[in-house]
């Protein structure tokens, strides 16, 4: 299940209710389609905050601390300092700073992929996009032809159902008594 991304107004409405309006904190939950812990950890939140003790979360993201940790690597400044004072480990540093390598293998299968996908008027299914990869030579199991379709946004299309032809007038030969 993803994670659902609330902003700060959402939360702060959500601890209103149970501190100003005084729902209970199960009822608060259920009207805003939230956990109970989360309606909790947002009251106490609300709480210190009224009282004026500031939060300990960090106000940066992993990824602006990236963002901002390779930037002053792109200045000049020492990575073992920037890591210090942004509190990332060295290796995390270098790991996320390394550019993704391009496989050629992979961009083969997706240019396969799309070229079949064309070329049948997008009939092809998992199974028989399956089929035809492996005919042309690339070893991929099933599993992975679907995450891939899913990801190059492959979808096929779907034969019209069967129409049974309407009977029209009825029978001259004989009536209708059972009327079927």
């Amino acid at each position: 299940m993803p994670k659902k991304n609330l902003t700060i107004e959402f939360k702060r409405e959500c601890a209103e209710l149970v501190i100003l309006h005084g729902y209970r904190q199960d009822d608060a939950a259920k009207a805003m389609s939230v956990s109970i812990s989360s309606i909790q950890r947002w009251v106490s939140q609300c709480r210190k905050e009224q009282k004026g003790v500031t939060p300990k979360a960090s106000a940066l993201t992993p990824e602006q601390r990236q963002q901002i940790a390779v930037t002053l690597n792109n200045m000049g400044r020492s990575v073992v300092q920037i890591c210090r004072c942004l509190s990332i480990a060295a290796s995390s540093f270098y790991y996320r700073a390394k550019p993704e390598s391009i496989c050629a293998e992979k961009v083969k299968l997706d240019a396969a992929m799309k070229q079949i996908h064309t070329d049948m008027d997008a009939t092809y299914g998992k199974v028989r996009m399956h089929r035809e990869l492996q005919g042309m030579g690339f070893d991929i199991g099933l599993h992975k032809v679907r995450t891939s379709m899913k990801r190059l946004g492959l979808v096929t299309k779907r034969p019209k159902q069967h129409k049974y032809p309407s009977g029209g007038k009825a029978s001259v030969i004989a009536p209708n008594r059972l009327n079927r």
